[in-house]
């Protein structure tokens, strides 16, 4: 999922939520059908202090939105209005951990210490990509022995064992990789023989625009062209339908991927880093304990 690129701009240009998020200089927000979804029938799960605004969405899981003046602003107020959504976000959104991303490079330094002290850890470094319609894709037969078909949620079990070889750091819960196959989302499989060798998720939450989220080969087949192919039918599958453009996230220390990505035309179009942190108040008590270090006899810690 995308973050907005950050800019400067008067007053918000609509009256929606997603509009005066998207017009604020600091700002972290994903596709307006969800903004206007949590705007529309979950308002307590946003919180307002003046021109800044701290909210949750669940859609993959919970994530945070916000749009604050700058990033002196941030830290001066996120925490309050954090502690305020936080029992919200639990009881709404019934999620065990909750996730925000940094896409401003330079605010980092500000901004990550105060996330720390709110018990927030990094998870993950991306960069983003993006290819228009105008790119032509280069030819990516099948490879040898390898046929693709549509998947779903009878996939759920060899989809998240793929993406536990795939993202061993990051993986997918199999109920929220479920719920993504029942709302929006669609999945491309590769078959070799009888077994699911990879899969590509994609989506179009806005129109105009399609969204390749995950991408993914087993360790076994990896190597065959099995991950280009997923990635060039899903393309073409999205500018089908009417996308314009077609973005995608990957880490930044996943070579392979971003050499598959820019050898398809990919270009680079930001990079950034997310973080998470649990929602249960017994978790963070256990990292608090657990980062006081342990006393021994001379009476120092270690």
């Amino acid at each position: 999922m995308p973050v907005r690129q950050l800019r400067r701009l008067g007053p918000a240009v609509g009256d929606s939520l997603f509009d005066q998020l998207e017009s604020s200089t600091l700002n972290s927000l994903y596709w307006r059908p969800y903004v206007d979804a949590v705007e529309r029938d979950h308002p307590g799960l946003i919180v307002r202090d003046g021109a800044n605004i701290l909210m949750a969405e669940g859609h993959g899981g919970a994530k945070l939105l916000y749009a604050f003046e700058n990033e002196r602003v941030m830290v001066d107020r996120f925490p309050a209005m954090f502690e305020k959504l936080l029992p919200r976000l639990r009881r709404v959104l019934r999620s065990d951990s909750v996730r925000l991303r940094l896409g401003y490079a330079p605010a980092r330094p500000l901004i990550e210490p105060m996330l720390k002290q709110l018990w927030f850890r990094p998870s993950r470094d991306w960069m983003e990509f993006s290819l228009p319609r105008a790119a032509k894709l280069p030819p990516s037969p099948a490879p040898r022995g390898v046929r693709f078909r549509d998947g779903g949620v009878d996939d759920v079990p060899d989809l998240i064992r793929i993406d536990r070889e795939a993202f061993p750091d990051t993986p997918i819960l199999p109920g929220t990789m479920r719920a993504r196959l029942q709302e929006e989302e669609s999945v491309i499989v590769a078959m070799s023989g009888k077994e699911i060798a990879g899969f590509c998720i994609y989506s179009k939450p806005e129109p105009g625009f399609g969204w390749i989220n995950t991408l993914a080969v087993g360790e076994a087949h990896r190597g065959r062209g099995i991950g280009a192919a997923l990635t060039v039918r899903a393309a073409k599958r999205l500018f089908a339908d009417g996308a314009q453009n077609i973005g995608l996230t990957t880490n930044d220390g996943n070579g392979p991927a971003i050499r598959l990505y820019v050898r398809l035309g990919f270009k680079q179009t930001r990079a950034g880093r997310d973080y998470s942190r649990p929602t249960d108040p017994r978790e963070i008590k256990a990292m608090k304990i657990a980062g006081e270090g342990t006393l021994i006899r001379f009476g120092g810690w270690r």
